[in-house]
């Protein structure tokens, strides 16, 4: 989480209680806890830049980079499907198989740290342009493996979009 940006929080709900952005000290709505959550700003050239090469996480943090988390979801996810590629195409040659259950077997735990990683992030967001943004993000990286004829991540793909939609 350390190069996370919070982008909105509780206070930025379109419809939030008033009450919430009152100061102790006065009855006025105190606008300044209240920041702009539906600014897209840079946020939408993640979308243009899909198939980009991922984060370097040590970079990153050299430069102090602060990331949207739909940046760092990109990043994960494009090294996972680098690496399902990469894995899948492996097994295909040595093995002679092309089941997802053996892909299934050598990804598992990390397919479940993605999944948690995103749960865990979904229990505290407060960003629906972000949400939004990596809706599109799991479509156009679907896509992306259809093309590359690789079928091992569409559960993932699912179960993304099963945490992210009802957000």
């Amino acid at each position: 989480a350390k190069l996370d940006s919070e982008v909105a929080n509780r206070h930025d709900l379109v419809a939030v209680d008033e009450s919430a952005t009152k100061t102790v000290f006065s009855s006025k709505v105190d606008l300044s806890k209240r920041g702009d959550a539906l600014e897209l700003g840079d946020r939408a050239q993640i979308l243009l830049n899909v198939e980009a090469e991922p984060i370097l996480v040590h970079v990153a943090l050299a430069e102090n980079a602060k990331l949207p988390y739909e940046a760092i979801f990109r990043s994960v996810m494009k090294h996972l499907m680098d690496s399902a590629t990469n894995e899948f195409l492996f097994a295909m040659d040595f093995f002679g198989d092309r089941s997802p259950e053996t892909f299934n077997s050598i990804f598992a735990r990390t397919v479940s740290l993605v999944l948690e990683n995103l749960e865990n992030y979904l229990f505290n967001c407060w960003d629906s342009i972000g949400l939004l943004i990596m809706i599109k993000l799991v479509h156009a990286m679907r896509l992306a493996m259809q093309r590359r004829r690789i079928p091992v991540l569409d559960s993932l793909f699912d179960r993304v979009n099963m945490l992210l939609w009802p957000r």
